[in-house]
């Protein structure tokens, strides 16, 4: 997982920023 994604799950706090960053993967790529 990229660094900047592990910084918005960190920030999230849990389950809200995994998916955040499950979000953005899917509209960065695959």
């Amino acid at each position: 997982m990229p660094t900047i994604l592990k910084r918005f799950v960190i920030v999230g706090g849990g389950s809200a920023g995994w998916m955040t960053a499950a979000a953005l993967s899917s509209l960065l790529g695959p």
